[in-house]
């Protein structure tokens, strides 16, 4: 962080931002900053950045969890009220997780904890738990016997601060490291990867994650290895397929133009695969470079793929 920290600005010491780093001193004026392209940006990113330092660098406090009646699991709904995320795979787990929560109602309250800045979800996500909480403070405050944070890493650690910072046991869902491992395309801006990789440091001061693959699982235990790891997704084989006759199958591909989809490498399981009438159909690609490069791998063979 303090190297992305010197990187940030054209007139950021050194010194400076290791100072920043340290937690010793605020970042440098604003006009020092602004005047950075992104400059808010990277303002926002320190800030959170100053945040995890504080977390990594001590033990827990041991603020006083309250004697409120509202006990039981703490939900940060936030991707469920961000236009990026809430109709499209973190949202829709997070509705599964909420979903799954549902079935310990009897001996655990669920609390949906939100952004009063973002949109209310709708109804039918509200009903998935028994309140909601505004504050992160006051939802902290009420106590909790555990806080789940099923979006750790797309939004900045505010809300789960008051938690991470106390006894409460805290848990997150991880999905993937793709930013990490595509930081070209995803961390292209001092501010994106600040704020990334504090986020990621952030990961070292849960107390258990459920990562959604066991691929996921491995780089979790790889990097955190305090951390207790559980693969709660995508980790069963496909069955055998045995010697039945074969028989024509469509496989649909819906996507965006986005190499995280792993397109590329269903064209090529395709063409490994495909028997006699077989069909992959890609839609949702529109006309452009990444469509070119997609027909470009498709296969001949026994097989039919179209973009």
């Amino acid at each position: 962080l303090r190297e992305l920290m010197r990187r940030a600005g054209p007139r950021w010491s050194a010194d400076a931002a290791q100072e920043i780093a340290a937690g010793a001193c605020d970042p440098r004026p604003a006009a020092d900053i602004d005047a950075h392209p992104g400059g808010a940006d990277i303002r926002r990113a320190l800030a959170e950045a100053q945040s995890v330092a504080a977390l990594t660098r001590g033990a827990r406090t041991t603020w006083s969890r309250g004697r409120g009646t509202t006990r039981g699991v703490v939900v940060d709904g936030g991707c469920l009220q961000d236009p990026r995320f809430r109709a499209r795979g973190i949202g829709l787990h997070t509705r599964g997780v909420l979903g799954a929560l549902q079935s310990l109602r009897g001996a655990h309250r669920v609390r949906l904890l939100l952004d009063p800045r973002g949109e209310d979800p709708p109804a039918e996500v509200l009903d998935l738990a028994d309140d909601v909480a505004w504050s992160p403070l006051r939802a902290h405050g009420d106590g909790c016997d555990v806080f789940l944070n099923p979006a750790p890493m797309t939004g900045d650690i505010g809300r789960a601060f008051p938690f991470l910072a106390s006894p409460t046991p805290c848990v997150a869902v991880v999905y993937d490291f793709i930013p990490l491992d595509l930081a070209d395309v995803y961390l292209d801006t001092p501010a994106a990867e600040i704020a990334y990789r504090a986020r990621l440091a952030a990961l070292s001061t849960y107390d258990a994650a459920l990562a959604i693959s066991d691929d996921t699982a491995e780089r979790v235990r790889d990097m955190f290895p305090d951390v207790q790891t559980a693969s709660t997704g995508v980790s069963d084989p496909l069955p055998a397929p045995g010697d039945a006759p074969h028989r024509p199958h469509t496989v649909l591909a819906p996507s965006g133009p986005d190499p995280r989809k792993g397109l590329a490498q269903a064209i090529d399981a395709f063409a490994r695969a495909a028997g006699p009438g077989d069909v992959l159909e890609i839609t949702g690609i529109a006309p452009g470079p990444f469509r070119d490069a997609l027909e470009g791998r498709l296969p001949g063979g026994d097989g039919a793929a179209r973009v």
